[in-house]
């Protein structure tokens, strides 16, 4: 750090050297509210400075200097000439037209204003602001109709992401994911977040419909840096931030555990256990398995132009040590985006990222660690894991042992997205450009589980290696034409793409080795060898045509239709085709308007149309067979079983979607919003229907079912002057779905529910199908339990049916696993060079199983461990929980999963920032200094017990984490 501050001065001392006169100023709005980060270029020498958080700018600038042009986002640009003066005092009058910001829209750009489609934009505070490790952390919450799910806590979080519901039951329903114009096959961990200049997502069929066949799970649009003009900018970043395990589940102690052994089983108390008991010797397995996690990362970038090239180069070094033990995560990040203008007509350009990750090293399973006995030994009296932990149970492991397993586990990234944009120069604003887009991922994943664990030592040692490889070319055509006559506009866009995909996978498995001394390097060595290679290839080719027509800035139309060939499916169904018609009335541009001096923008726009999803396992139209070998003696013989039978009509998914929505600006647009309701229909559902077993398979895939989403979402933004130097910034976002399944195709003379499959019709894909628990029986309830053959503190079910017996009839629906109402909320408060922001979170409508609250696994032999409960007896009748018995769960041979309420509020971030004053940063030879704290997942509000709701599952995974963030951004 003190050497990088050193260069960065020394350098800009050279540069001031040369120079001859210092130019002052501050920049302000209508009110004389400074504007930070406005951007002030000097004429002609193209020098550029950002105005700090009082608005104040200082420039050195070389004799000749004659003009100062600042802008500022919402506010109409202007030109100072400089003259004789070096202080300046600038206000900058606020834009009206504030929605002419261009937004990234799929295959091109458009202004805001004028377009017909839903988009959301992630605001650039959550880019900017706020340090988010990577972008399912800054989308989360931030953006309406956008559902992130935690599927894995810890050092590398594993999230999925869901765009206005639910659609497909069978296949994918995650967003299509485009980076600088071009699919992304990786993993959006692996995308650097300073990296980005802007994140959109488009979610009506209008906006996604140009994807095709691609598009109907909505589409996230990233465009990373370019070159900034003028003189080189060079930004640092730096943070460190320390993590705390939060919510541990409260699982009973060596104490709790004998006694509810003793009740449970008396007399079965084992003699390592009544020694461990005697001796005080009392274990905690999840603190054994858990530390302070820690982390840093390093960004560093260089943007600015050169003659008529545009550069940036960035860089990010990551290091993650989770709260788990031996969660490690190592991360470095390169990239490459330059664009050369060659000739007035001609630019060519490329953004290319390298990325290595490193997620070597094995953590305990939290499940495992949670549920293991109290009272065994985890290690052995040299310091050294116990291989059998409770000599008595020898099939009983120690959850610790991943911890000495030999693991590699790295990737290796290549994405290079390039391109040549040509303006026709003979027909005017008509231009054609070649995208071309590759990337190559190998991954290395390597295991070894030696005689110092319990896998290990029975099979002489075991190793798995696995290398695998992912390609994918893209190469895209594009025509444009874009031109205004007199209250006309016109755009069109022509496309012709061609996409392949191809992965291999080598996985040797082999066990039985004379030592462990070379591990997983020299497999021959084994006794038994088992290979396997897997294998796909997916082709697509695609055409799409889009019209763009506005007239007299009011009035607006966009029609789309795109063609996709696509090889993963049936020979009879191979090509699909996808249409859409938008339209948008700026209604705040007629003359009738009748109340524009308050409500001073209001637009109306409506979308319908289809697209698809191809999302699935490319070779299920086809009979395929899958891999089933079997062990004779030492050696492996190759074997095969049916997979699944072929279908040549099976083809994509179609979604058809309605978009109804209002954008508005009041009060000269220093509060702003939107508002969208949106219906969806998915039919052609990607569904296994039953068929007759006679051929080894009982299923076909076929097209059949269909599905509905429909929803509401809202988006509100002001800015207000609180008093002098103190201004306040919200952000709220709402959204409120609906999912149901419509039809599931199964029934012969109508509609029937698929029970074995939990699928049901009028109800959400994601129901909980289930026995209720409607608590304990009680005393007073003897003579009813035994009608039952129950009794007072057993289980009570509820008998939906009213028959007398529990049966399976008796489940019933109990919520959905997939929230129905989201929010988030953001505040931020600037005064002066301090800004303090908060973020809030909301989750609701969602009920999960929470496998905690269990007891089946203590059933036998009271081997394992359960989360401490309120247990039913006879002086505490409580309905909490039923009795500490062996079949207090059970009634009439049936149990109900304990669902909970798994909705939650939670304080997301919380963020201090102080810009260092001009003063201070003249004196030091820096344009802006930030000092920053961050914390994070302070505080949730929640009926879900012992564990976090955010997380997929609830009882083996690492928990999430409490984390505190210090950092420090620079920039000359």
């Amino acid at each position: 750090m003190k050497k990088l501050i050193t260069t960065l001065f020394i350098l800009s001392s050279l540069v001031v050297s040369a120079q001859t006169s210092i130019l002052k100023g501050q920049v302000l709005d209508n009110d004389n509210i400074p504007l930070p980060g406005a951007t002030v270029i000097v004429s002609p020498s193209g020098i550029t400075g950002i105005t700090d958080i009082d608005g104040t700018f200082s420039l050195s600038v070389p004799e000749g200097s004659e003009k100062l042009t600042i802008s500022y986002v919402g506010f109409l640009s202007t030109d100072v000439l400089i003259g004789e003066n070096t202080s300046f005092n600038i206000s900058l009058h606020q834009d009206t037209e504030v929605l002419q910001e261009v937004i990234v829209v799929g295959y091109g750009s458009q202004k805001l204003r004028d377009y017909t489609g839903s988009v959301s934009s992630l605001s650039t505070q959550r880019l900017e602001k706020v340090p988010n490790l990577n972008v399912t952390q800054a989308i989360q919450g931030a953006i309406p109709g956008i559902n992130v799910t935690t599927n894995q806590a810890g050092a590398a979080s594993e999230e999925s992401i869901i765009v206005r519901g639910r659609n497909s039951i069978l296949a994918n329903n995650s967003p299509l994911i485009i980076v600088d114009r071009i699919p992304y096959n990786g993993q959006l961990r692996d995308i650097n977040v300073n990296d980005i200049e802007s994140l959109q997502v488009l979610k009506d069929a209008s906006a996604t419909a140009i994807y095709g066949s691609r598009g109907a799970n909505g589409v996230i649009l990233i465009t990373t840096k370019k070159g900034t003009e003028g003189k080189p900018l060079v930004t640092f970043d730096s943070r460190f931030a320390t993590q705390q395990y939060d919510r541990l589940p409260n699982y009973m102690n060596a104490q709790e555990f004998f006694a509810f052994k003793e009740a449970r089983e008396p007399g079965n108390v084992t003699t390592t256990e009544q020694e461990n008991f005697d001796n005080g010797n009392f274990v905690d397995w999840q603190e054994l398995g858990v530390r302070t996690g820690q982390s840093q990362q390093h960004n560093l970038s260089v943007s600015g132009t050169s003659g008529p090239v545009s550069y940036y180069f960035g860089g990010s070094y990551l290091d993650v040590k989770g709260v788990a033990i031996n969660d490690d995560y190592e991360r470095s990040l390169g990239r490459v985006n330059l664009d050369v203008q060659v000739t007035d007509w001609l630019r060519v350009g490329t953004r290319t990222q390298f990325s290595a990750d490193d997620r070597s090293g094995l953590s305990p399973s939290f499940s495992d660690l949670g549920r293991k006995n109290p009272l065994i030994n985890p290690y052995q009296d040299n310091g050294e894991l116990s291989i059998f932990p409770w000599p008595t149970f020898t099939d009983i492991g120690n959850p610790l042992e991943p911890i000495n397993y030999q693991n590699t586990d790295e990737s290796r990234q290549l994405i290079t997205n390039n391109y040549l944009l040509v303006d026709v120069p003979f027909i005017q604003g008509l231009s054609y450009r070649l995208n071309s887009g590759i990337t190559e991922r190998a991954v290395n994943q390597s295991t070894y589980a030696g005689r110092n664990t319990q896998v290990g030592l029975a099979a002489g040692g075991m190793a798995e290696v696995q290398t695998s490889r992912f390609t994918s070319t893209v190469i895209e055509n594009i025509l444009d034409y874009n031109r205004t006559f007199d209250k006309h506009f016109v755009g069109v866009t022509a496309l012709y793409s061609y996409q392949k995909d191809q992965s291999t996978s080598d996985i040797l498995e082999a066990q039985g080795f004379p030592n462990d001394i070379t591990s997983y390097y020299n497999p021959a060595q084994a006794l038994v060898v088992m290979p396997s290679f897997t294998f796909f290839r997916t082709d697509l080719i695609s055409s799409m045509l889009r019209l763009n027509y506005g007239f007299n800035e009011k009035y607006f139309i966009t029609l789309t239709g795109r063609r996709d060939g696509y090889s993963g499916f049936g020979n009879d169904n191979k090509w699909g085709k996808f249409g859409t018609v938008a339209g948008a009335w700026i209604i705040s541009n007629e003359p009738f308007f009748p109340v524009s001096n308050t409500l001073n923008f209001l637009k109306l726009r409506a979308s319908y149309g289809e697209n698809g999803n191809q999302a699935l396992d490319p070779y299920l139209s086809i009979a395929k067979f899958k891999e089933q070998n079997f062990v004779d003696g030492s050696t492996s013989l190759p074997g095969v079983l049916p997979q699944n039978l072929a279908n040549t009509a099976l083809s994509w998914e179609t979604s058809r979607s309605l978009n109804i929505g209002m954008d508005f600006g009041l009060l000269n647009n220093s509060v702003s919003g939107s508002v969208n309701y949106f219906h969806t229909n998915t039919t052609d559902l990607l569904l296994n229907r039953t068929i007759s077993p006679v051929q080894g398979i009982g299923f076909i895939t076929d097209n059949i079912g269909e599905t509905e989403n429909s929803g509401f979402e809202l988006v509100l933004t002001t800015t207000q002057k609180i008093a002098d130097e103190f201004t306040w910034n919200a952000n709220f976002n709402f959204t409120s779905i609906h999912n149901e399944i419509v039809s599931l195709g199964l029934g012969q003379n109508g509609e029937v529910d698929d029970v074995a499959s939990g699928l049901f019709i009028g109800k959400p894909i994601t129901a909980n199908f289930d026995f209720l628990f409607e608590g304990v029986w009680q005393q007073s309830e003897a003579d009813q339990a035994a009608t039952y053959g129950s009794q007072p503190g057993y289980i009570k079910l509820s008998d939906v049916d009213s028959s007398g017996d529990i049966t399976a009839d008796d489940r019933t629906i109990i919520g959905q696993t997939d929230p129905t109402e989201l929010w988030g909320f953001t505040n931020t408060f600037t005064y002066k060079n301090l800004s303090l922001s908060f973020f809030v979170h909301g989750v609701h409508g969602v009920t999960k199983s929470n496998e905690l609250f269990q007891d089946a696994s203590s059933s036998s032999g009271v081997r394992r461990n359960v989360i401490l409960k309120n247990w039913w007896t006879p002086e505490n009748p409580t309905n909490d929980f039923y009795a500490n018995e062996l079949n207090a769960r059970l009634m009439q041979g049936f149990t109900a999963e304990p669902y909970q309420d798994a909705s939650f509020i939670r304080l997301r971030d919380v963020t201090l920032s102080y810009d260092m004053p001009t003063k201070i940063l003249d004196k030091i030879g820096l344009g802006r200094a930030t000092v920053y704290f961050t914390g994070r997942n302070l505080a949730t509000i929640t009926s879900w017990k012992e564990t976090d709701p955010e997380l997929d599952s609830g009882r083996g995974t690492i928990p999430l984490q409490k984390e505190f963030v210090f950092g420090i951004t620079l920039t000359n």
